[in-house]
């Protein structure tokens, strides 16, 4: 798997130099290099959907991926990139239809494969924040043998109040978060923080101009 993974991150480095120089081409070749290393129908089916959208001339997604080449260090499009592609839709997954298999044969009429996505909610009002972060990492620990590499994070208070939650991060580098705030108004100090980790994406609640909550986006502070 390292082998793979180090022959990866040589090709998508060369798809994002090629996406800078001529976009839409460069997106082709690197939907048609994800095709080639997926082994499994679910990475398949994805990088197929993929190629059939960037078959459209006009297709958004041009614009959006322009976006997050001109807004998102290099370092974290492929740290993420890579652990969600390879590490979790591809690696990940084999290992969960395994496992599921295994299940099967060894009898067990219940068996059903787990989610390649698993959700942590997390309260800081609760316990010692060490050892809150030591359960998490531990369950993680068990679920990547299970074959699960994404992670989304729910903390019920704001960063300030649970700051802990980044060593998650350096503790798992070959996983990838999805890290959903409650506030959007972090300070500079809190974002140099959460800059310094290409394994997760942050989501912010949108707010319109009425002050309301209207809708989540994802942003990855460059």
């Amino acid at each position: 798997r390292k082998l793979n993974r180090g022959l990866i991150e040589l090709a998508v480095s060369q798809g994002i130099r090629e996406i800078r120089q001529d976009t839409k081409r460069g997106l082709r070749r690197l939907s048609d290099l994800g095709q080639h290393f997926a082994s499994r129908r679910f990475s398949e089916n994805i990088f197929l959907q993929i190629h059939e959208v960037l078959k459209q001339e006009d297709s958004r997604y041009y614009h959006l991926i322009q976006n997050v080449l001109d807004y998102v260090e290099e370092d974290t499009i492929k740290c993420f990139g890579i652990n969600l592609g390879y590490n979790s839709w591809t690696y990940g997954v084999s290992v969960i239809r395994q496992r599921f298999q295994e299940q099967k044969l060894q009898g067990k009429k219940n068996a059903k494969p787990v989610s390649w996505l698993c959700e942590l909610p997390y309260n800081s009002e609760k316990g010692d924040p060490s050892e809150r972060i030591n359960h998490l990492s531990s369950l993680i620990n068990r679920k990547q043998q299970e074959g699960v590499y994404t992670y989304a994070l729910y903390p019920q208070q704001t960063f300030a109040q649970n700051p802990e939650l980044v060593f998650l991060l350096d503790r798992h580098p070959d996983c990838d978060f999805l890290w959903f705030f409650r506030e959007s108004d972090l300070t500079e100090a809190q974002l140099k923080v959460l800059k310094k980790h290409n394994n997760c994406v942050y989501l912010f609640p949108a707010i319109k101009e009425d002050g309301i909550a209207d809708v989540e986006i994802a942003g990855k502070m460059k």
